[in-house]
């Protein structure tokens, strides 16, 4: 997250975070613990996603612009309002959390929109990637 390169143009930050799954009974603790890291990169927003990251919900919300959604479908449907062009996006997640298919929610907003947003790859365990990218610990693409 840290690692986060600037938006292109008038573009913002843009952070989805999904649950980390299998963290056995401190779970909830590991996903309020995010706060530093997350607001370290200096996030224009901040989306949540999963019953684990309501607790960085709460750490969050004084700080940043931040919404939580318990489901990824309903994560989905709000997509649209909430993502603007020159966005960058880093999608991450466990697999299980299913944030692949925001990913995929993306790519019809670009295809119904002619150019915004851009595709992006989510770093998921899944190892879905775009053409011609290689695996790297975080995926970040610029939306125009």
């Amino acid at each position: 997250i840290r690692e986060l390169e600037a938006p292109k143009d008038q573009g913002r930050r843009v952070i989805i975070l999904g649950d980390m799954l299998e963290l056995g009974p401190n779970s909830r603790e590991y996903h309020r613990n995010l706060k530093a890291q997350t607001l370290s990169a200096a996030p224009n927003l901040v989306i949540l996603c999963g019953p684990e990251m309501h607790a960085l919900y709460e750490e969050l919300e004084k700080f940043a612009e931040v919404h939580w959604f318990e489901k990824v479908d309903m994560l989905n449907a709000q997509l649209s309002h909430l993502l603007q062009d020159g966005d960058l996006v880093l999608v991450k997640s466990s697999a299980g959390t299913q944030l692949s298919k925001t990913v995929e929610a993306i790519k019809q907003l670009k295809l119904a929109h002619n150019h915004w947003p851009c595709p992006i790859s989510p770093d998921t365990s899944d190892g879905m990637m775009m053409p011609g990218e290689k695996k790297d610990d975080t995926q970040q693409k610029n939306i125009h």
